[in-house]
């Protein structure tokens, strides 16, 4: 599906249909040629995803990036304004609106997100303790399917 350098894909079956759901890291040294293959990839997830559900993670390392403010502290034509442009094109929801990575010296940031197609299918979103030595914290939340509606007349009471 991708020759981007670090992902991994599987698709979920649920009550609702699918789930395409995918984790990526892109190195902080990542060079442009395989950060446009990350674009492409970002591109061939949502085609997929208009038979199923969406979901992806990772350590994406753009901390130029705000969603929360809409902006993207660096060039227009820098690869986090690029990757910017391309989840907004594909009507990618991000999640992760707290910081993520805590170094010492360094300026607490946002460098996780977590995307999907639709708004509000992500719920309950914890920011947990770093595992091992990681200055990551860890993302717990809630992924929610969509509630079928039960089509069936039931009794109802005319008071």
């Amino acid at each position: 599906m991708h020759e981007f350098e670090k992902s991994v894909w599987c698709e979920l079956e649920l009550n609702v249909g699918k789930l395409l759901l995918g984790v990526c890291y892109r190195s902080t040294v990542s060079d442009p040629e395989n950060n446009d293959r990350l674009l492409h990839l970002l591109r061939q997830a949502s085609l997929v995803a208009e038979r199923c559900y969406l979901l992806i993670m990772g350590d994406f390392n753009y901390p130029e990036i705000s969603y929360e403010d809409y902006e993207v502290k660096a060039a227009c034509t820098s690869d986090a304004a690029k990757f910017f442009d391309q989840t907004q094109n594909l009507f990618l929801h991000q999640h992760v609106n707290e910081c993520t990575r805590y170094r010492l010296n360094q300026k607490p940031s946002i460098l996780d997100y977590i995307f999907t197609g639709e708004k509000n299918l992500v719920d309950n979103l914890v920011y947990q303790t770093p595992v091992g030595k990681s200055d990551h914290c860890c993302l717990e939340f809630d992924y929610v399917e969509r509630v079928v509606e039960d089509s069936k007349p039931g009794l109802r009471r005319n008071y």
